[in-house]
């Protein structure tokens, strides 16, 4: 009799798991239908603007919805909290990094609601990549588990001989319809009514099936259904299993050999240290020929690789089954390096400096200015790895939240504006030094320019350099008031930008 109970209760849930699924399936594309139609009248031949904010929210509440209340906590709380300030910095302005700072948050979002929370960063870095090399397919995977539901619960055969049933009688109601139009103008109207509106739809048909809005569709539809439907099947315990069998196999060197790769790497190190600081910082005299700007140029970038390349070498080397006293050596020469890898990106971003002052200012060198700034703090995220002896887990997550909380903060800053009036006040139609001021740059910065614009004609008497002004201001407002006329292109920057016109 148990057994009898046992194996109803099992047969009952198989059988309602499947009604489950064919359920969420279907709000699943009822969702993803809404999120097309949405993407269509929001983004299609439209200016970006408060369009992506009103976008942004309608994806939020999918998800927050197709979550349930019963699975939500204090994580998904603050979660959504962060993605609510997304939503606001792309009000503020549509850039690139907000936008894709908030589709990084629904995803996690959503993989947060089917999978569970985690609090290892290789966990989320390995759902993101799953989530990015799969979610192409997704619709795919929807598509066949609909055509075995149907090939398994629908007799095809048996549609077809209904369909079939009915095109004789079909035909031969049209003839009579053909027959009454003949006989009576008033049938005839309705059906002349139908053909004018059939060769209106057919007339539109060609706007509607244009290849960049089939594109949006079918964008906006494949990641649609990854972002309710895709499980990366990546949790904690996998994640765990994953370092645990990196950590067999990674190379153990022994204690001696990493002293001496250290003592060199800090002599070589120190000669580059040395040069900085008699040229860069005391201003010595640079060899004939060469001059500052070409020297912290070329010193840029190329320090900021040599000290990832030196944290690489540092984690690898370190994760050692040597004991402490036959690691000190190698923790003392480490600590040096590192000191000396700070100093080193510190040099680069003065050079950087340097370079600006000569050749202004640009959105590339903004972002090598902040590339730095989270290079120094991995490096001191891995001394502080090494002084604590922390597995290399608390590393990834100290590193990977850095990360979020600057680019985060910078999605709120306007760049663009910065650039242009730090430009605009340091060319030399102003400051008599330095570089000219570049109008072309300026127009391509867009309408944040305006203020500066704005400010250069007021301060310079040069007439050309106003004439330009004026010119390349001339069609930043127009730009300007192109993004404005439809609501969609609408957001606070462009606002006050319009309202200080005015």
């Amino acid at each position: 009799m148990c057994e009898n109970d046992e194996s109803n209760g099992n047969h009952q849930e198989v059988t309602q798991r499947p009604a489950k699924e064919r359920t969420d399936g279907l709000l699943c594309t009822a969702w993803v239908v809404i999120l097309i139609v949405a993407a269509d009248f929001l983004f299609y031949r439209q200016t970006i603007g408060c369009s992506v904010t009103a976008f942004g929210l309608l994806v939020l509440g999918v998800v927050l919805l197709c979550y349930g209340r019963s699975s939500w906590n204090r994580g998904v709380a603050t979660l959504a909290m962060a993605l609510a300030g997304l939503l606001l910095a792309i009000l503020e302005y549509p850039g690139i990094l907000p936008i894709a700072l908030f589709a990084i948050g629904v995803i996690s979002l959503a993989l947060t609601g089917r999978e569970g929370r985690s609090a290892e960063g290789k966990v989320w870095i390995l759902r993101w990549v799953v989530f990015l090399t799969s979610g192409w397919w997704q619709w795919l995977r929807e598509l066949t588990a609909a055509y075995e539901w149907g090939k398994a619960n629908l007799n095809l055969r048996t549609l077809g001989r209904g369909v079939r049933k009915w095109v004789l009688p079909l035909l031969l109601s049209l003839f009579f319809v053909i027959l009454f139009a003949v006989a009576n103008p008033i049938i005839d109207r309705w059906l002349g009514q139908l053909e004018s509106f059939a060769r209106s739809l057919w007339d539109i048909l060609p706007y509607w099936l244009e290849l960049p809005r089939i594109f949006l569709w079918a964008l906006v539809g494949i990641w649609g259904v990854a972002l309710l439907r895709l499980e990366t099947r990546i949790n904690g315990y996998h994640a765990a299993s994953a370092s645990e069998k990196a950590s067999v196999v990674h190379l153990d060197f022994p204690p001696d050999l990493i002293v001496r790769c250290l003592a060199l790497f800090n002599a070589v190190f120190a000669v580059q240290t040395v040069l900085d600081i008699i040229y860069l910082w005391g201003g010595a005299k640079l060899p004939q020929g060469m001059t500052y700007a070409a020297y912290a140029h070329r010193g840029a970038y190329p320090l900021v690789a040599t000290a990832l390349l030196a944290a690489l070498f540092v984690l690898i080397t370190l994760r050692s089954r040597h004991s402490a006293e036959e690691m000190r050596w190698a923790r003392r020469l480490v600590y040096v390096w590192l000191a000396q890898n700070v100093f080193l990106v510190v040099s680069a971003a003065w050079r950087l400096h340097l370079y600006i002052e000569v050749y202004s200012l640009t959105r590339l060198r903004v972002a090598a200015g902040i590339w730095m700034f989270l290079v120094v703090m991995g490096l001191g995220w891995i001394c502080w790895r090494v002084v604590t002896n922390r597995p290399d887990s608390h590393l990834v997550n100290a590193n990977l939240l850095t990360l979020l909380a600057v680019l985060y903060v910078c999605s709120f800053l306007n760049f663009d504006g910065a650039i242009a009036a730090y430009n605009v006040r340091h060319c030399r139609e102003v400051t008599r030094q330095g570089s000219s001021i570049d109008f072309a740059y300026l127009l391509q910065l867009g309408p944040e320019s305006l203020p500066a614009l704005g400010w250069l004609i007021e301060k310079n008497d040069d007439p050309r350099v106003q004439v330009n002004a004026a010119r390349v201001a001339d069609d930043l407002r127009q730009k300007l008031a192109g993004d404005l006329q439809d609501w969609r292109g609408w957001c606070f920057r462009r606002h006050r930008l319009s309202r200080d016109l005015r």
